[in-house]
């Protein structure tokens, strides 16, 4: 009876990543559609790179699309520290809307990893689903050297190459939940990490992509996690120090991966806008929309 139980709980919570979406079921009036950080500190701004991971609280345009049936399962895992239950990521190294690369369950004859836009959700299978009014996006910068910044803008062109075949893996979302829960606390032992390690890279940056991935199957969290561990040497580090395991990474765990702070968080349809305040805010920034 136990192992039915535990095979049951397995595949819920497969059930909960393989279209990696969900809803948080709010009402629009109880929305908060958008949020500049104006407190960031000397020490946050000091570094001389980031890198940036977006992560989705996702609102979908009709009330039967699938993903609405997963919030119970969504909750399991638990919200971030802004009370949002975030559901899909992605990973770039600008700032810039179409620059954020992501891994959906999409159509098996193209590679599934991909530039996504929140501004023009049409151009993707599995943001066109997306009420972009609705739904919120939040960008966190991560420290880094820039040689790791211009490394991760070289590994994320190479993921997009039409003929290098990532895919979603549905089988390897039972892999996640259990290695989700194994990280544990080790999660936040690996976010509250020394924030000086960001300058003392030894990521060889000299390395080909492709030599990265010898696996091509992941869920989204999994694959912005494992890509963030191999082109940022303080996530790989701490990784490392903390014995966290990439492949049990969510869009939730994200949020506290080492180092990282929210910039700021929007819909989809005010994405341009509430950037354009930001960087009114943090001139700084600017060059990163390049």
């Amino acid at each position: 009876m136990k192992k039915k139980i535990y095979f049951l709980s397995v595949i819920i919570f497969s059930s909960l990543l393989v279209s990696c979406s969900s809803t948080n079921g709010l009402k629009e009036s109880d929305r908060s559609f958008s949020y500049i950080n104006t407190n960031l500190t000397e020490k946050q701004l000091s570094s001389e790179s980031y890198v940036f991971i977006r992560l989705y609280d996702i609102s979908y345009d009709k009330a039967l699309r699938p993903g609405n049936f997963l919030r119970g399962p969504i909750r399991i895992l638990g919200k971030a520290g802004n009370g949002r239950y975030y559901v899909h990521s992605a990973v770039s190294h600008g700032l810039r809307d179409d620059s954020f690369v992501g891994l959906t369950l999409t159509d098996k004859k193209n590679n599934m990893a991909r530039y996504e836009s929140v501004m023009d959700i049409t151009t993707n299978d599995f943001m066109a689903t997306n009420d972009a009014r609705r739904s919120t996006c939040a960008v966190l910068a991560i420290p880094c050297t820039k040689s790791e910044n211009e490394y991760l803008k070289k590994v994320l062109e190479y993921l997009v190459l039409p003929d290098n075949r990532f895919v979603y893996g549905i089988l390897h979302n039972a892999q996640v939940p259990i290695s989700h829960f194994g990280n544990g606390k080790k999660i936040m032992k690996a976010y509250n990490f020394p924030i000086e390690y960001a300058f003392s890279s030894m990521i060889d940056v000299g390395r080909e992509p492709e030599s990265l991935f010898p696996n091509k199957s992941y869920v989204c969290s999994s694959f912005v996690a494992y890509i963030l561990e191999q082109c940022v040497d303080r996530v790989n580090v701490s990784f490392l120090q903390s014995r966290c395991n990439s492949l049990g990474y969510t869009p939730v765990d994200l949020y506290y991966i080492e180092g990282s702070f929210v910039l700021f968080d929007c819909s989809y349809a005010d994405y341009d806008k509430i950037l354009g305040d930001f960087l009114e805010s943090y001139p700084q920034f600017k060059k990163f929309i390049d």
